[in-house]
């Protein structure tokens, strides 16, 4: 019989039956934990008991858990009368999706909540890894699975290996063969051969984008559960990425993700989010430092002093309230009778880019108080004709007024012909009005301005949720860093910027100095009116 669909030892079951009988551990009530949309995950195979059953293999039931969680004993993280999860630890840990993503504050225990997931799954694995970016990033983790076991008498201490430096590989067996190991992110790419059942991934962020590919093939065979804990503090795009995509429930990925902030311990802060310690330190990290809170404190993606909007773009407050990305629904015309172009225009930014960038339009209203981008067209290898025919069919087109275009992009010729500027002209029928040319800085300086309001600390541009494309450029646009020694440029690299170049052009046009005339292509069109949208 293969290790992996052994039963748990006698001593084990009798004492985690023996645990939940007396209720050393209260379950969470349901609804604290319970997933949306689970019987539609369910049929789609998106589940880890449906994952696990269509090979003939277990999983850890909630029971299991806790009942093993009521015995264990880890000394090194100050844990002598068993493990009770915090408040908002226990969806990470009952949530029944195969791939988790979390991502913890500092002094929540993340290493603790990895590490007893780990232990409740080793009586129904062959093997288990602990990934992190170097064998030491790996190494607690391993230890306090390895404390909680020899509390649990389910591992011999003869088969430990723990050498005495931090920068080598630890491994154990348990007694009934279940092999835990510890792993970096090159090792998994040269092991092909083997497959285990669960992936414990520890600061995930700090390894390479490919390595989520590589937990995915490694977890294939035995439809293994992948549990990622991390922090976004100095994370790699993609991470923040993952946790985005992974927060609503379900998804096609079959991920979910989850955010436990400081203020969750509750032991070292009994008031909670509004403890005062907590409080002080937002009064504090404020500005540039912003970014220490919602990593470090909140437990929420941050934006990197190396982005090129880093110190303004927000997409959601430390609370998780939305702040630059919010829904903005089209707003048609208030009189359908009359039509007026002036009561409620969309205006696009256009960057016509050529392969290998993207052909990225935005669509833009605005009031007396802000802009709000309503939707995005974003092609790759799209002529002219193709991209103005998709915005035709959006609802928005009939409010269309006018059109701006990078300066840098309007009146190039790259395969001869007329110029994008012209195309638009003639084939949308709509003016194409060309800014002047503006340096990077400048043009980054005029968006960011406009961003935010840094004086009433309000933001005055806001982003539909639907425009993904635009949002995933506001994350990932970076300024060129000095490949041998890591410093940081001012020089923008010229990569994920077509939409927001587009939108740079935007920003100069509409609120530039009025004695500065913008370059035309069509009929002029008047100046229209700010009118506030109902």
């Amino acid at each position: 019989m293969p290790r992996s669909k052994r039963e748990p030892t006698t001593k084990t079951k009798t004492a985690a039956r023996k645990a939940i009988s007396h209720k050393r551990i209260s379950p969470p009530p349901e609804e604290k934990w319970e997933p949306q949309g689970r019987e539609e995950a369910w049929q789609s195979g998106l589940l880890i008991p449906t994952a696990r059953e269509t090979v003939g293999l277990t999983f850890p039931l909630r029971q299991e858990k806790l009942g093993l969680w009521s015995l264990v004993r880890v000394p090194s993280a100050g844990i002598e009368g068993g493990y009770t999860p915090l408040a908002s630890a226990v969806p990470i840990h009952f949530h029944p999706a195969r791939f988790k993503c979390g991502a913890g504050g500092a002094r929540v225990g993340k290493s603790l909540i990895a590490a007893m997931e780990g232990v409740a799954w080793t009586t129904h694995s062959d093997l288990i890894w602990i990934v992190g970016p170097d064998y030491e990033q790996a190494r607690r983790e391993f230890i306090y699975m390895m404390e909680g076991l020899i509390s649990l008498d389910l591992v011999d201490e003869r088969s430990i290996s723990l050498p005495s430096t931090a920068y080598l590989a630890c491994a154990m067996e348990t007694r009934w063969g279940c092999v835990i190991q510890t792993k970096t992110a090159s090792d998994i790419e040269k092991l092909a051969a083997e497959a285990p059942d669960l992936i414990i991934a520890c600061e995930p962020g700090q390894m390479p984008s490919g390595v989520l590919f590589r937990f995915y093939e490694r977890l294939t065979t035995k439809r293994g559960a992948l549990f990622m804990m991390g922090t976004f503090e100095e994370s790699h795009p993609w991470y923040t990425d993952v946790w985005s995509r992974w927060k609503d429930w379900p998804n096609d990925e079959g991920g979910k993700s989850f955010s436990i902030p400081m203020w969750a311990n509750i032991h070292s802060f009994p008031l909670g989010r509004n403890d005062p310690e907590i409080l002080r330190m937002e009064r504090s990290l404020t500005g540039d430092l912003r970014a220490v809170f919602l990593a470090r404190v909140a437990g929420l993606p941050t934006t990197s002093y190396q982005l090129v909007f880093g110190n303004v773009w927000k997409e959601h407050l430390s609370d998780g309230s939305p702040y630059h990305v919010r829904r903005c629904p089209f707003e048609r015309f208030r009189d359908p009778e009359a039509k007026l172009p002036e009561v409620n225009p969309v205006e696009l930014a256009i960057d016509p880019g050529f392969s290998p960038s993207k052909y990225a339009v935005c669509a833009i209203q605005w009031d007396k108080e802000a802009s709000y981008q309503i939707d995005e067209v974003v092609m790759s290898g799209a002529l002219h004709s193709q991209v103005i025919q998709e915005c035709m069919r959006r609802p928005w087109w009939a409010n269309v007024t006018r059109g701006v275009m990078d300066p840098f992009a309007a009146t190039s010729h790259p395969f001869g012909g007329l110029s994008p500027a012209e195309v638009w002209h003639d084939e949308a029928k709509i003016p194409i009005e060309v800014p002047q040319r503006l340096s990077v800085a400048d043009a980054v300086d005029r968006h960011a301005f406009f961003l935010q309001d840094t004086y009433a600390d309000r933001a005055r541009h806001f982003v539909d949720p639907r425009c993904t494309h635009t949002i995933y450029e506001y994350n990932h646009w970076r300024k060129a860093a000095d490949k041998g020694t890591g410093h940081v440029q001012s020089r923008p690299i010229d990569r994920y910027c077509d939409a927001l170049k587009a939108k740079n052009a935007w920003f100069i046009y509409h609120y530039q100095n009025r004695v500065q005339v913008a370059r035309r292509w069509g009929p002029r069109v008047r100046d229209l009116q700010f009118t506030e949208v109902a």
